[in-house]
């Protein structure tokens, strides 16, 4: 049987790369990731109020376990005297980095016999496919339920008609898979179907791990009570804001192929996720049988038929991608092999670690380094914020700009024309700011250019979006006050 330590070498690559993307990987990849974690325990913290929260908070429809992890690592950082946002941010993405890694190597250690001749590539695409770094560093539903859900799976299955009591932590890990994102219930569906039709679970393992679960949504009904202040039940909330309420529609309804889509947007680089999703369709093929398959399918069907949809919620199923693409890769090896299939297996690989190195070294998001930037141009001086009032787009800026986890000083975040720039209300006493995409052209002599938040050494690297680099970067104009 072969052992996950005889590969020290990949295992301390795989270190290094998790913890350098989660260095670099500043910001979010969607709001949900900042504003219904961060935000939250920061309202427990005390530099939010209530009406500083999004509405998910007033119909209690989010569940309390993430925002009280977020808020017992702040609360201990504080303590320490780790104060400054940023590199509190910065452990928190450690931290889910880390996290996401033992899950992936718990994983790994127990399916690496699953492969005769690819154990080493398991290894490698496991910790370096392209987006699993990324992923890993994402303090998020999406990345946590995927997480959780591979432990929760790999520890039933190294133990079931064995040890009764792992039998009992896999189902309170499940749990907290589901608490981090309800939909991940679906794929906990089709695991209930297959231990019961497909691997005929005995009674004595199935009560254990119902138990475990239980005991999991006990512990979640406690994080709601500490961050509602009553007792509540988010999963209906959520069901019954988003699909009776039809909120979630709002947000944007398109057909069941739009996923497909949606991984189109990447350039050059879309061949990898569309590959991805092809592999997913031929294992559902090949092994209908298979415990991912049951597990697939209803996550699967269900996000498709729903009206609204984002790649992030594909998320949590994208942890087993490597072992679900070496599975097909075999098959079709066994009955295709030849040098053009090897061919194009280096060149694939060669995409898949460019893409890596990228998302090593780029920002999730441009917007918390607004405030970084501020902090740095300020030095402590008391400061106005301007934004051009473009109907189109300002709505979505200010509410990615309004971050108290960043700002909390909480300065102010007006709108101002930029073609009548300096028929505003400047408060002499304060440093006025004025923050515009670096994709609008705006030059005027009142206001002064100071800064940017894209790194100068990637700029040249991303000419024209070549890499498709995030599109949130700023330049920080500064009005001509010379008080200041």
């Amino acid at each position: 049987m072969e052992r996950l330590e005889k590969y020290p070498f990949l295992l301390g690559s795989a270190v290094l790369i998790f913890v350098i993307t989660a260095i670099n990987s500043i910001g979010f990849h969607h709001f949900d990731e900042h504003f219904q974690i961060l935000e939250f325990a920061g309202y427990k913290l005390g530099f939010n109020e209530l009406s500083d929260l999004p509405w998910e908070y007033g119909e209690a429809m989010r569940s309390g376990f993430q925002p009280f992890v977020a808020y017992s690592l702040l609360k201990g950082m504080n303590s320490l005297n780790i104060t400054n946002p940023h590199t509190q941010a910065i452990f928190l993405r450690l931290f889910s980095s880390c996290l996401v890694f033992f899950c992936i190597f718990y994983f790994i250690k127990h399916h690496l016999n699953d492969f005769k001749t690819n154990q080493k590539w398991f290894v490698i695409l496991s910790f370096g496919s392209f987006f699993i770094p990324y992923l890993a560093a994402r303090f998020s539903s999406e990345s946590w339920s995927g997480a959780f859900l591979i432990l929760g799976i790999t520890l039933l299955f190294s133990n079931i008609n064995k040890n009764n009591n792992k039998i009992l932590i896999s189902g309170i890990v499940l749990a907290l898979s589901f608490l981090c994102r309800y939909q991940t219930g679906l794929c906990l569906a089709g695991l209930g179907l297959w231990l019961i039709f497909i691997h005929k679970i005995s009674l004595r393992d199935i009560s254990f791990l119902a138990g475990g679960f239980f005991i999991g949504n006990l512990f979640g009904i406690l994080m709601d009570f500490w961050l509602y202040g009553d007792w509540v039940f988010p999963v209906y909330h959520y069901f019954e804001q988003n699909i009776l309420e039809s909120k979630a529609a709002q947000f944007g309804v398109s057909p069941w192929y739009y996923y497909f889509i949606l991984m189109t947007r990447y350039g050059w680089f879309s061949i990898l996720p569309l590959l991805i999703s092809i592999f997913y369709l031929l294992f559902l093929l090949l092994k209908p049988k298979h415990l991912l398959t049951f597990i697939f399918i209803p996550f699967i069907l269900i996000h498709f038929i729903t009206g609204h949809k984002e790649l992030r919620f594909l998320f949590p199923i994208l942890f087993f991608a490597p072992y679900v693409v070496l599975v097909v890769w075999d098959i079709i090896n066994q009955r295709f092999s030849g040098t053009f299939l090897s061919g194009v297996g280096v060149l694939l690989l060669a995409l898949n670690f460019i893409g890596l190195i990228l998302n090593a070294i780029k920002p999730a998001d441009g917007h918390p380094k607004v405030y970084q930037k501020i902090g740095e141009l300020t030095k402590g001086n008391d400061v106005e914020l301007f934004y051009p009032d473009e109907k189109q787009h300002f709505h979505k800026a200010q509410a990615r700009l309004n971050i108290h986890f960043y700002n909390r000083n909480k300065w102010p975040l007006k709108q101002m024309s930029l073609v009548e720039p300096d028929i505003i209300n400047i408060n002499p006493k304060k440093i006025s700011l004025l923050l515009v995409r670096k994709s609008t052209p705006f030059q005027h002599p009142d206001w002064q250019w100071v800064d940017t938040t894209e790194s100068d050494w990637l700029t040249p690297l991303n000419k024209d979006n070549f890499l498709h680099f995030y599109n949130n970067n700023w330049n920080i104009f500064r009005y001509k006050n010379e008080q200041f």
